[in-house]
């Protein structure tokens, strides 16, 4: 009897000392830097009453490590304050291992003293059943295992799997697998045989739930890595986007006219300047509408916003993608004709002035729409200045000479 007595003290320790190894285990993998003793105190002592009730029931060994399972399960989920997926990863975690040694050193046992797997069962009332020996190593075992991965910062591979959902229920699910492949081997404890394969399956299932659960470690952490880089590109390129469309705002409230669509005179002094800068070949004409405050007076603004606007469509109709179209002032546009001469651009805006002619009547205008324009190439000024100032002047003798045939 005192012999049982302190081989139940010492598995009481070695369990102690794998309970507490497990937890701090737990806190450095969830981040948990308050060191709650009396909670691991609390949780050892319920967990090991339960250890202690479970030989004296003579559980059946799959239903004893079940329970021992979900006491843990609960056990993290309450005490850290995590969700279900968090708390089942932990509580394999603490399981696999413990399992396994214990599955393992038990068939080491067996193989040894060349005793039945029966002999460590979770029958300790009968006679020769010497299962504390196995336990008090597998506890001992295990919590320097965790002790290692705490000391030595593999617990970082976890916090990476937690930190992404998708790679956490994939772990979970596959340590599910291996609780389950090493409860199985539990069933060997309770054959009347003193079979050596047996007692090497159940070696090789330890070792291989440990390799396992180290590949799957390595898998998740590497999946939940990409997942993360995934979430972090797309973070960027949404950002990225929003930048993108934030700087066409501001370019557009900066550069173009609200009411046409066409670029604003802030845009066109800056393009004359570059092309006069680069010596680029191009034409550029100025544009007026016809009695455009006449038909503000007579018709309403809302009337004369109508014509800004169909001219304007219309010239930029006629213009080219590499070609540009200003509104320079209240009626005045500017066009710039890259690479064309005065003979095509005149032609191509008689054109656009014949076409604003049929909308009048196409379009049910109260009014003849039409244009005047003034048209300059780059060459016969020496500055962007001058060249506007020649297109100006051409478009206003083109408008005096409408008025003079009209009287």
């Amino acid at each position: 009897m005192p012999k049982q007595l302190v081989l139940m003290a010492a598995v009481a320790v070695s369990y102690f000392f794998y309970h507490y190894e497990f937890f701090s285990f737990a806190d450095c993998v969830l981040e948990c830097r308050e060191k709650r003793r009396s909670v691991v105190i609390l949780t050892f002592v319920l967990n090991y009453a339960w250890f202690v009730a479970a030989s004296f029931l003579d559980l059946h060994l799959i239903v004893n490590w079940t329970i021992f399972f979900f006491f843990f399960l609960l056990q993290i989920r309450i005490f850290y304050h995590v969700g279900f997926d968090k708390s089942a990863m932990l509580a394999y975690f603490g399981i696999i291992p413990g399992l396994a040694w214990n599955i393992c050193l038990r068939c080491i046992f067996a193989l040894l003293l060349n005793r039945p797997l029966t002999s460590f069962d979770n029958q300790i009332k009968l006679p020769g059943n010497i299962k504390e020996y196995p336990i008090f190593l597998g506890f001992v075992i295990t919590g320097f295992l965790f002790y290692f991965f705490r000391r030595s910062q593999l617990y970082e591979r976890l916090c990476i799997i937690l930190r992404d959902r998708t790679s956490l229920r994939f772990h979970v699910g596959i340590q599910f697998v291996l609780y389950v492949y090493l409860v199985l081997n539990l069933l060997g404890y309770y054959v009347p045989s003193n079979s050596v394969f047996l007692k090497f399956w159940g070696i090789k299932s330890a070792v291989f739930a440990f390799i396992g659960l180290n590949i799957c470690i390595v898998y998740t952490m590497r999946m939940s890595r990409l997942n993360l880089y995934r979430r972090k590109m797309r973070e960027e390129w949404t950002t990225m986007l929003a930048d993108k469309e934030e700087e066409e705002r501001l370019w557009t409230l900066a550069y173009v006219d609200a009411l046409t669509g066409c670029y604003n005179r802030h845009l066109a002094g800056q393009v004359l300047e570059k092309y006069s800068a680069a010596s680029k070949d191009y034409c550029l004409c100025f544009v007026d509408l016809d009695h455009l405050k006449t038909a503000n007076d007579k018709f309403g603004h809302q009337e004369g916003d109508r014509y800004l606007k169909t001219t304007a469509s219309a010239l930029t109709a006629a213009a080219r993608d590499e070609d540009y179209v200003f509104r320079y002032g209240g009626d005045e546009f500017l066009l710039l004709f890259s690479e064309k001469n005065c003979s095509q651009v005149t032609d191509l805006l008689k054109d656009t002035g014949e076409k604003l002619k049929q909308y009048s009547s196409d379009k049910n205008f109260p009014f003849i729409m039409s244009i005047s324009f003034g048209v300059a190439q780059c060459s016969e000024a020496e500055t962007a200045e001058e060249l506007l100032s020649l297109a100006d002047r051409r478009m206003y003798e083109q408008k005096r000479g409408k008025d003079r045939r009209k009287r």
